[in-house]
């Protein structure tokens, strides 16, 4: 898990360096060929059965939630550090709580709903709503970990019926299909050392994919669920020492506390 999350770091440090210049879609593009390619020679000995799906729709919105949630959450990397935007991810925790009362009807507890209603204020707190102003690239941030909540909540709507190379596959399929168009408008030829960085993106997004589910598959999911939280340092150190990014007093404030909530209903999930 550890792995997973420093190598998806130093992906997101590679999109940060040429994604001024190279259009965002055409680099996520390029990243997502990769995973494909990847996934259908892992794959090669059941493809068939591996597109078997009995719900196409559900498929379908994961792979818009993925698309919604990848293009939000790079594009506020672009413009705000990237301890910020790793902290804003967080809320992600929040909203699946909520999605999961509302939408899947799980029993939530009293103390769960207060640890959530806690976690939202610290988001708060990071967004900095009564200070300098709501920043549309945090809000963007924030956005993402509601889109990734919708494909959380769509995994466990089908995780009965449907396969993990299934879903994977799905997933991978779709934001080719969803990146093409717009990749293809906004063409930028890439230089040799833009090609080189867009290389290793796709090969560490694909390796930190493989590591994390690996993790997911071998480890408890309220031993492994803290150690999401190690991301914040990663992403403060990277940005600290490559980009000259110093994380602001509201933001760690505000992810301390979301932090703290997080890692409360874990322990009472446990």
């Amino acid at each position: 898990m550890v792995a997973s999350i420093v190598i998806s770091s130093v992906m997101m440090s590679g999109i940060k360096v040429i994604g001024l210049r190279i259009p965002l879609t055409e680099i996520l593009l390029v990243r997502q060929l990769t995973v494909t390619l990847i996934l259908m020679y892992l794959f090669r000995g059941n493809l068939r059965r591996a597109l078997r799906t009995s719900h196409l729709g559900l498929q379908v919105m994961r792979g818009l939630f993925s698309f919604g949630s990848q293009l939000t959450q790079f594009l506020a990397l672009l413009y705000i550090p990237l301890a910020e935007v790793t902290a804003l991810g967080f809320s992600q925790v929040i909203f699946v709580t909520i999605a999961a009362a509302v939408i899947l009807r799980e029993t939530i507890g009293w103390r769960r709903w207060a640890a959530t209603i806690v976690g939202f204020a610290g988001v708060l707190v990071m967004l900095r709503p009564a200070g300098e102003g709501l920043n549309v690239f945090a809000l963007l941030a924030m956005s993402s970990g509601l889109l990734s909540c919708g494909v959380t909540i769509t995994i466990r709507s089908m995780a009965r019926t449907e396969t993990t190379a299934t879903i994977m596959l799905y997933q991978s399929l779709m934001l080719c299909a969803a990146f093409l168009i717009p990749a293809a408008l906004w063409w930028e030829t890439p230089t040799p050392k833009e090609c080189a960085v867009l290389l290793l993106i796709g090969l560490v997004g694909s390796m930190g994919q493989y590591f994390f589910t690996s993790a997911c598959q071998t480890g408890e999911a309220g031993a492994l669920a803290p150690l999401e939280f190690t991301r914040l340092l990663v992403a403060a150190g990277i940005g600290y020492f490559f980009f000259l990014e110093i994380p602001s007093f509201s933001v760690l404030a505000g992810a301390s506390i979301v932090i703290a909530c997080t890692i409360y209903t874990v322990r009472r999930n446990a």
